[in-house]
């Protein structure tokens, strides 16, 4: 690994943003767990003055020590011998008289575990907010990855904390261009696979030893009897929801698609109504775990006619080929688990490849680059991205620009593309989406493949607008 902490640049200059200000911030931060809440606030306020507290499990009275002990030694503050906050008044009070006439940052991590251990801590805060905190030069981050519970608290409505906050701050994994900072691999190829099965989520991807291959990082972190990520998605869930199987048995079926499923499938497989699992789908979404995903030239944005997706690269990995294999695993068959990857390689990666291809449209919208064939070309400034289907017309990237149109194919596998696939892209993929949306706009095709493209194919791409992508153009383009 390069580093340990890989820029989150968007964020840190929101949270820039905050400390120059002079009056009291209350910002809320949540995302699910190992997402990099804490990580991302330790490194912005390296050089402020910071007071970080966690908040473990415990009653009222171990936390307000745990708390005085800290502020003794993180501030450098005496109290009187044996002194310890008698009741959260007099800790808000110190909060208080600390930030009244200068900056400090304030964590309070896991903060919504206070509900349960001592919920009047909460009300109170709103009490010392609404009265004094707000007059002060506090930046009070509330840091919580129970994304319920942080709703229900600060975000929804009737939560204690609605309408107090003056930000919010929702971490979500890394993409694959921020994600690949964190490498010093030349191979691009091997980057891609590493993201697919370790997605962006720096808790698991700094964990992979780069040296090592990408099966042998498989066994080592997630297949063997004692491997940190053995049950990593199964404990994420069950800290956060009841109804374990459900979720475990939805999960699994999405995980198994090649193109995501809709609520119907899902249905249909687990012999469930649609209503009864749209409360399940929704928490998913809340999670980051499942994404729901609507034709890009569709407005609204149902249930009926999305189709449903895991959203992370590790989870979809696990569901898809760890828990599926789980009895073989128990014996100690890893084989089991690595013929089921062989196998599925290629179609598990290609749907990565698609979202990294979205993302790398959005990050040059506007921009000049080169492609695959050495051609200086300038992307449309793109205000929207992602995939196109009409029953059995699929089209993997359908970018919309104000007066053009970008269609794509995307593969990732072991041959060529081919001139067919390209005519199918161009005549009767077009086609079906010009009668099916009614869009008369300019269209601009692009091809992204793994292996690179046939002769045949090259010679026709070069008559039209496209762009060519292969992995080592994307290194190129991104400045690697």
């Amino acid at each position: 690994m390069k580093t340990a902490f890989i820029d989150r640049e968007a964020e840190l200059e929101y949270l820039e943003k905050i400390w120059r200000t002079n009056k009291a911030e209350l910002i809320i931060v949540w995302g699910r767990r190992r997402v990099g809440k804490t990580r991302l606030l330790l490194e912005y306020s390296k050089n402020k003055k910071t007071l970080y507290l966690y908040v473990f499990h415990a009653s009222k009275l171990s936390l307000l020590s745990f708390f005085t002990k800290e502020i003794k030694r993180q501030l450098n503050v005496s109290f009187p011998p044996g002194y310890v906050f008698p009741d959260w008044d007099a800790f808000y009070q110190y909060l208080y008289e600390i930030a009244k006439d200068e900056k400090i940052i304030v964590i309070l991590d896991e903060f919504q575990r206070l509900a349960d251990s001592s919920p009047e801590a909460i009300e109170l805060l709103q009490y010392w907010w609404d009265t004094l905190l707000q007059k002060t030069q506090i930046k009070l981050f509330l840091v919580g990855s129970s994304i319920g519970m942080v709703e229900k608290i600060a975000i929804s409505g009737s939560g204690p904390l609605f309408g107090r906050k003056t930000g919010s701050l929702k971490i979500k994994p890394m993409g694959f261009f921020d994600f690949m900072k964190a490498f010093s691999i030349d191979d691009i190829g091997k980057l891609i696979e590493i993201f697919s099965v370790f997605g962006g989520t720096p808790h698991y991807f700094t964990m992979v030893d780069a040296d090592k291959s990408v099966e042998e990082n498989i066994i080592e972190l997630v297949a063997a009897p004692y491997a940190p990520l053995r049950d990593e998605p199964e404990q994420l869930l069950r800290t956060e929801l009841r109804s374990l199987s459900i979720y475990m048995n939805i999960l699994e079926k999405i995980a198994m698609s090649k193109g995501g499923v809709t609520v119907g499938d899902i249905a249909s497989s687990l012999n469930k109504s649609r209503s009864e699992l749209y409360p399940y789908l929704i928490q998913l979404e809340k999670m980051d775990i499942v994404k729901r995903e609507k034709r890009i030239t569709d407005t609204l944005k149902e249930f009926r006619g999305a189709r449903f997706r895991i959203a992370d690269n590790f989870i979809r990995f696990w569901f898809r080929f760890i828990y599926s294999n789980y009895p073989d695993l128990e014996t100690g068959n890893y084989k089991a688990v690595l013929d089921h990857y062989r196998r599925e390689k290629n179609d598990f990666i290609s749907q990565v490849f698609e979202d990294i291809i979205h993302e790398y449209l959005i990050k040059n919208s506007g921009k000049n680059i080169v492609d695959a064939l050495g051609r200086g070309i300038t992307i449309p400034k793109i205000y929207g991205v992602g995939r196109w289907w009409w029953k059995d017309t699929e089209i993997d990237v359908c970018a919309l620009a104000k007066n053009a149109i970008i269609l794509g194919e995307v593969k990732w596998r072991n041959k060529p593309i081919t001139k067919n696939e390209v005519l199918s892209l161009i005549t009767q993929k077009t086609e079906v989406f010009r009668k099916k949306t009614s869009i008369d706009k300019e269209i601009m095709y692009l091809i992204a493949t793994k292996t690179g493209i046939e002769e045949s194919a090259k010679k026709l791409l070069e008559e039209i607008p496209s762009i060519i992508i292969t992995p080592e153009q994307l290194c190129k383009t991104m400045g690697r």
